[in-house]
């Protein structure tokens, strides 16, 4: 078949869209199909009215199905030329798999624009198999989503994303309270550079308690030494020295009390970021 009569098919298909037939149109360029493809992808590039470029990128689902779908033939500012395309692709009796595989086009290139249209067509889409893939595709883009309602649905979708991604838990925490906190630094991994913290507090807590257990045995012994001096009438020296331990014992309690409650509040902090680590990833779950 000449190119002339390619073109002719082609421009014949542009033409006559109304009883074109997905099917037939692939049976009459059999024969020349990676020429028909080349043509259709050119005049994708070179067509001045969306109208044509939108009937070009349907024929070329016809032949190559969600294939066609790459950044080297559609650009990123010329992505949503083609919404008529996909609408009318995601909208019709196509393969579920196509219908997918744009959706998952159009959530990889991840613009603001394609973002918004994603959540368009999150409302006007009933398939919940079709909802469930627009989540898939947005899943990694929550910080840019303006509707509030679809980001609770992805968040409750979290327990299906890792299963399609293959994330453990960790790691979904780890992206989670990312997006919180708006850090590219991972939730988990700051915990293990200093594994020894929480450890090193509690030593240190069980340290002074034990160290005031002494202090009112101290105290006893002052008080026991003091009447002991008393009833021998012993002299003013060991007296003075079980005042002295008395009084020690007492000073040593109130620093070491303060010393104690900060403590607790240190080792509270750090026990609460664990818990609301753990409630948000229960959260998630559900």
């Amino acid at each position: 078949m000449s190119e002339n009569r390619v073109n002719e098919i082609i421009d014949d298909f542009l033409l006559t869209r109304e009883s074109f037939i997905c099917e037939d149109f692939i049976e009459s360029v059999a024969d020349n199909r990676e020429e028909v493809i080349a043509i259709l992808k050119e005049k994708l590039n070179i067509a001045l009215d969306n109208s044509t470029r939108n009937l070009c990128l349907e024929a070329l689902f016809c032949l190559e199905g969600s294939n066609i779908l790459t950044p080297n033939l559609i650009y990123e500012k010329d992505v949503l030329v083609f919404k008529p395309t996909y609408k009318k692709i995601i909208f019709s009796q196509a393969n579920p798999d196509i219908k997918c595989k744009v959706i998952s086009f159009l959530g990889e290139i991840g613009n603001k624009e394609t973002i918004g249209y994603l959540t368009e067509l999150y409302y006007e889409i009933q398939d919940p198999v079709l909802k469930k893939e627009i989540i898939f595709a947005l899943r990694s883009h929550t910080l840019d989503i303006v509707d509030a309602q679809l980001v609770l649905e992805i968040n409750k979708a979290y327990p299906e994303i890792i299963k399609k991604d293959n994330l453990s838990g960790k790691a979904l925490v780890d992206d989670y309270f990312q997006e919180l906190r708006g850090t590219v630094e991972p939730f988990y991994e700051e915990k293990e550079k200093t594994p020894g913290k929480t450890v090193s507090i509690i030593s240190i807590f069980l340290g002074l308690i034990g160290f005031m257990t002494l202090l009112p045995l101290l105290q006893i012994i002052g008080i026991l030494i003091l009447k002991i001096a008393k009833k021998r009438n012993e002299n003013s020296q060991l007296i003075k020295t079980a005042q002295t331990i008395n009084l020690v014992s007492l000073l040593g309690v109130i620093p070491i009390t303060l010393l104690i409650i900060v403590l607790l509040i240190v080792v509270g902090i750090t026990w609460f970021e664990n818990l609301i680590s753990i409630i948000g990833f229960i959260l998630l779950q559900n």
